[in-house]
């Protein structure tokens, strides 16, 4: 069998000997399992992102957030993360090198996130996205004393004009609490977090880039960059323009796309800006001046694999758990014991009954269900089981054909 690549977690080193001695045991253990093609593994997730929330502050959303896809665009019907879920995942978040708690709304609105972030351990590589509105000054030192290690302020542009199109706030606010977590940190001599601007590429936004990385320097931020994603096509008139999702894909304008993303690697160098860039680098066809006829090259056949299901894990706020935000469907859900008690009883029996149900159609059998379901019960199921078994045949699972292809599937 070809050896598989070697398992990669984002995020810094961390510097808690102990922690840093079993969390990185445990990433060379899932590589050790992976490259073994091991399908049940004793390793944990190195990499868990807990969505603290559906609730956002933002409404109407950002034109390219995925709330306008669903039923509830207005958010009305989100909910936090509750705090029975944060009790059952707390055991096994022990040997995780970062633990993410950005999900589909805005942290900030959770009022147990700093509860969350309590339950993670002391030196894991805590982060989280938000779009910083929220940040006002209790909430800024509550950040710094939790040692969050890194916070992403998803701004998408680097003037209040296209700040208002995507987002529809006041961009001044938003810059203003940002530096305010800045000077709060500086004046506390505290090494975290790091801030790093993010910005979703569209066309409306790309002539954004030289001013973005300017703002970043100004701030002593870092610089996030993806493309928005795909399968989407809905035109909004909000924001004083009209928004159409398919025709602001950078893949409509690749040439202008692919001179201004090397300007903002050439930005990053020359400010000393920290960028980090995911997807691909040029959507223009590649170009030569040898007109010449050249010698076909010998096929290659790319194959698919995805490392995902030996390192990482999403939990949504109901949850639900996947390995990869792009999975059109979980696969499986997490669930506390049944309580003692009358209070526990008419709480979690009810949804024991429909679960069951719900696997008799399924073709599963009832006993499926089980009263009490954690994360290592559903990394080692028998879908996970299904799940690495497809992706070390080089198969692409149903759960991940969805439009919007991942970066093993080519995504850019």
């Amino acid at each position: 069998m070809q050896k598989l690549q070697p398992l990669h977690i984002q995020g810094q080193v961390l510097k808690g000997l102990h922690m840093e001695k079993a969390a990185e045991a445990n990433r060379k253990l899932a590589a050790s399992e992976m490259n073994a093609g091991k399908t049940v593994v004793k390793s944990k997730p190195a990499s868990i992102e807990v969505g603290s929330t559906s609730v956002c502050n933002m409404n109407p959303p950002c034109v390219m957030c995925g709330k306008w896809t669903g039923s509830d665009p207005s958010g009305r019907r989100g909910m936090h993360l509750g705090k029975d879920i944060v009790e059952l995942i707390a055991p096994d978040l022990d040997k995780a090198l970062v633990i993410s708690l950005h999900g589909t709304g805005e942290p900030l609105a959770n009022p147990h996130l700093f509860d969350i972030v309590k339950a993670a351990p002391p030196e894991a590589e805590i982060r989280f996205n938000t779009n910083g509105l929220l940040l006002d000054d209790r909430k800024a030192d509550a950040v710094i004393a939790a040692k969050v290690k890194r916070i992403g302020f998803s701004l998408d542009a680097a003037t209040p004009e296209v700040y208002k199109k995507i987002r529809g706030q006041d961009f001044g606010k938003v810059v203003g609490n940002i530096r305010r977590l800045k000077e709060k940190k500086d004046a506390a001599g505290a090494r975290f977090p790091d801030m790093v601007l993010n910005m979703v590429l569209m066309r409306e936004n790309l002539g954004e880039i030289p001013k973005f990385f300017e703002l970043a320097k100004g701030l002593g931020a870092g610089v996030y960059m993806n493309h928005m994603n795909e399968g989407n096509d809905y035109r909004l008139d909000v924001n004083g323009w009209t928004f159409d999702y398919e025709a602001q894909q950078c893949s409509h304008d690749p040439e202008y796309h692919d001179r201004m993303v090397e300007e903002a690697f050439r930005l990053s160098a020359a400010y000393k800006v920290p960028f980090e860039f995911v997807g691909k680098r040029g959507l223009a066809p590649a170009k030569t001046e040898d007109t010449r006829p050249m010698a076909a090259a010998p096929a290659v056949k790319k194959e698919f694999f995805c490392p995902r299901p030996w390192q990482t894990m999403v939990v949504n706020e109901y949850g639900a758990v996947s390995v990869c935000c792009h999975q059109t469907e979980p696969v499986g859900y997490l669930r506390p014991g049944l309580k003692p008690g009358a209070g526990g009883l008419f709480r979690e029996l009810p949804y024991m009954l429909l679960k069951k149900a719900y696997y008799i159609v399924k073709g599963r059998p009832p006993w499926s269900a089980a009263m009490r379901v954690g994360i290592m019960d559903i990394w080692n199921s028998g879908e996970m089981k299904r799940l690495r078994e497809k992706m070390l045949a080089h198969e692409v699972p149903d759960i991940c054909k969805s439009p919007n292809r991942c970066i093993y599937r080519d995504r850019y």
